[in-house]
Order: C-alpha cells, then sequence, then structure tokens
C-alpha cells in the first residue's frame, strides 16, 4: 500500500515461524494475492512483487539483481552507534532490510554489511519486524519523497 516495488521475505536464523522448503511457493503465491490486493484498495498502479527465501544470502543476492547505481542499503539493526534513518542522506532507490525482533544473528548482521548495507536505526524502540517494515519505508518516503 505505501507503494514498495518488491517485497522479499527471508527467514533468519532466529525466526520463529519456519517455512518449508517445499512450501515457499504456496506461501509466496498466497502473499502476492494479499499484495495484488492491497494495490488495488490503495489505487496504486503496480503490484509489489513478493519473494521468500529461506536465508539471508538468498535474500541479498536478489537484492542486488534488482539495484541500480546509487542505490541505498540499510540495515535496520540496535548496532551500537547506527545513524538514525532519518538523517540519512536522499538516494534515489532504497533497499531497506529488516530482521527479527531479537535482531540479526552476529553471522547474518556480518553479511549484510558485508554485502554494503548500512547500519541504520528506527529509534530507542523495538518494534516487531512488521511495524518496523513499515516506519522504515513510511520514513524514507515522508523526508526523501520516494
Amino acid at each position: 500500500e505505501l507503494g514498495v516495488q518488491e517485497i522479499i521475505f527471508w527467514q533468519s536464523l532466529r525466526s520463529i515461524v519456519r517455512t518449508a522448503a517445499g512450501d515457499l511457493k504456496k506461501r509466496t503465491e498466497r502473499l502476492s494475492k494479499i499484495a495484488e490486493s492491497a494495490a488495488r484498495q490503495s489505487g496504486q498502479n503496480y503490484i509489489s512483487r513478493i519473494s521468500l527465501f529461506s536465508d539471508l544470502d538468498q535474500a541479498i543476492a536478489q537484492t542486488k539483481s534488482i539495484a541500480t547505481t546509487g542505490d541505498g542499503f540499510l540495515c535496520c539493526c540496535f548496532t551500537p552507534g547506527a545513524k538514525l534513518i532519518r538523517d540519512l542522506p536522499r538516494t534515489d532507490h532504497c533497499h531497506i532490510l529488516i530482521g527479527p525482533e531479537s535482531d540479526f544473528d552476529p553471522t547474518e548482521l556480518q553479511l549484510a554489511l558485508s554485502s554494503g548495507f548500512e547500519p541504520v536505526s528506527l529509534g530507542p524502540l523495538r518494534l516487531r519486524a512488521e511495524t518496523a517494515s513499515v516506519a522504515s519505508v513510511a520514513i524514507v518516503q515522508g523526508l526523501w519523497g520516494s
């Protein structure tokens, strides 16, 4: 409903709900129908593409495959010293990585950072993953006009 081009779900090492590899396609189809309905309801002229991967490495590879030069890569995490997302310079396109409520596993965070994602903070509160996703997009759109 907020005009996101693609939503990539992935299973964190700390994810509580697990989707079996054989069920990824079925779940992707269900989420795609929800995205189509949301696009119609909100008057969007396109439907967000939905992808679901079993790990972060695959999700990052998909993200990088759709990226263009100059895109921003943001990793919302609880890393000390992470800049507030609202204070970052504007980019034309932005890719936002959200982890589970308990934050990223250290190996996943290292993978994200070594793949070019910048650690950012949404503020002092710990948000549910669903809330953090919506909040991060709303902040970026509100501040950057994306």
